[in-house]
């Protein structure tokens, strides 16, 4: 019974082997079976697959090890399988585990990759990846890019539909504004009557002070009528100067009616396509504005501006055109004439010589379709002035030897359809040139023997108006016709 006795030998093996493991761990062994399979296996389980000691060794086969290196494989094996038995101590990798993971890290990117574009997609469209078609299935064409969408159209605010007093509003304002522009009209009109009434006083008052030889202020307020028609001339100056303010309250009342008028208008326009628009301000802008501009007797009030002439610098003014008039022969029996033609009887108005300012105001507002006034030698602009308000049709002046500018200015602006000026024996190019504007269909120049500005005439008969000329002027006119000048443009329709 030799086992017992090796007990302790076997003990000391194991301790051994214990110590050398500590000290450097064992590679695995690999071995190749005969079926050509390749195992491994480690000291412990060298051991104990061991063969039996064919030789009759005594030593015991615990004290036996196996080889460190295995044997080589023969060349004869074609398909070795190698199967790594990894110990408890063995945590660093080979090439076989990085190769097996390599496809897990590729999957493990790509599910990176994909969740990064979920979440930039999510941040770009809140709402969801997916637009609601109603037509059904969206198709994209090729051919072009997408058509845009059309923007829906806003309905208009709660303030247009809670208002529908709006064109009724606009037509007040506008109502009243055709209101203060018609008494704006009115106050102008009634300016000017007072300053022709001064020019028509003050041209009495020469008359009366070169008839009776008034010679200083003194003896003018000693003169009833003289001081009368002074005074007449002060107050006259007062109420064309007091008529101003008036006239500015009218003025602006229209300027500040059409303002708020604009802005509202403007603004409904753009109210379907535009946010924040404040109509009800607009509503109060123009309520206030229509209660402050009625034309009420307290705001038309006449104050003056200025205080008026004094009575002396109007008599100074008076007794200089006194001392320059050359009255004419036929003095009283003007003054007579014009006595019956203001008081409504036209009998004689062909024997005036001098047409005066308050005999051309008569003349005016009479109902006479045609005057002749053929013995008529001057014409005063301010007498031309006051005669172009005359509502006639015929205006038979013959007796004219000169025609001023400032008084072609006038009668050229006559509304009337025939001037005869046949004692006219030349016309001034600044006299003419207000020709071509008149109205007018037909004017009679046949005393004509000098014209300065031909062109004047051309241009009076190319806008439809007719001329009755010597045959020297007609031939000259003609010439400048058959020219092959450009006539200019005076902006006025063909007369028929």
């Amino acid at each position: 019974m030799g086992a017992p006795a090796d007990i302790p030998a076997l003990a000391d093996a194991e301790i051994k082997s214990d110590a050398r493991s500590k000290r450097a761990p064992a590679p695995p062994e690999v071995r190749i079976s005969d079926s050509g399979d390749e195992s491994a296996a480690g000291p412990a389980q060298a051991a104990a697959a061991a063969p039996p000691d064919r030789s009759g060794d005594a030593e015991p086969a615990a004290v036996r090890q196996a080889p460190v290196d295995p044997p080589p494989a023969p060349a004869a094996i074609s398909r070795p399988v190698l199967v790594e038995v990894a110990g408890p101590e063995n945590k660093s990798e080979g090439p076989v585990g990085a190769a097996r993971r390599a496809p897990k890290r590729a999957l493990a990117l790509c599910l990176a990759a994909l969740a990064l574009a979920a979440g930039g997609w999510l941040a770009f469209f809140p709402a969801g990846g997916q637009r609601q078609v109603t037509n059904g299935a969206a198709h994209v064409s090729s051919a072009g890019p997408l058509a845009p969408e059309a923007a829906p159209r806003r309905e208009p605010p709660a303030a247009v539909e809670k208002s529908p007093d709006w064109p009724e509003r606009l037509e007040a304002v506008e109502q009243l504004r055709a209101v203060l522009l018609a008494k704006a009209e009115e106050v102008r009109e009634l300016q000017q009557e007072y300053r022709f009434g001064i020019m028509e006083v003050e041209e009495e008052l020469v008359y009366l002070v070169r008839r009776h030889g008034i010679e200083s202020f003194a003896q003018a307020l000693r003169h009833r009528q003289v001081e009368l028609g002074l005074r007449s001339i002060q107050s006259r100056h007062a109420y064309a100067s007091g008529l101003a303010t008036p006239l500015r309250w009218l003025s602006g009342g229209s300027e500040a009616l059409l303002f708020v008028k604009r802005l509202a208008e403007v603004d409904l326009q753009v109210l379907p396509f535009a946010e924040g628009v404040d109509m009800q301000a607009h509503a109060l802008a123009i309520d206030t504005a229509l209660d402050a501009r009625q034309p009420t007797p307290e705001r038309l009030a006449i104050t003056a501006a200025e205080p008026p002439p004094s009575l002396e610098a109007i008599w100074k003014r008076v007794s200089d055109q006194a001392r320059q008039l050359k009255a004419p022969a036929t003095e009283g029996v003007d003054a007579a004439i014009a006595e019956e033609v203001c008081s409504g009887q036209l009998m004689r108005i062909a024997e005036l010589s001098v047409l005066r300012l308050k005999t051309a105001r008569c003349l005016a507002e009479s109902g006479a379709k045609e005057l002749f006034l053929n013995r008529v030698s001057e014409l005063p602009a301010a007498a031309a002035r006051r005669l172009s308000q005359w509502p006639g049709s015929w205006l038979c002046v013959n007796g004219l030897k000169q025609l001023p500018p400032e008084a072609a200015r006038y009668l050229f602006a006559w509304p009337g359809r025939v001037i005869s000026l046949n004692g006219l024996s030349a016309l001034s190019a600044d006299a003419s040139a207000h020709l071509p504007a008149w109205s007018g269909q037909q004017i009679e120049l046949m005393g004509l023997k000098k014209v300065e500005a031909l062109d004047h005439l051309v241009r009076f008969e190319e806008a439809g108006g007719k001329l009755f000329l010597p045959p020297e002027i007609r031939r000259q006119v003609d010439a400048v016709r058959r020219s092959d000048r450009q006539p200019p443009s005076v902006g006025k329709e063909p007369r028929g």
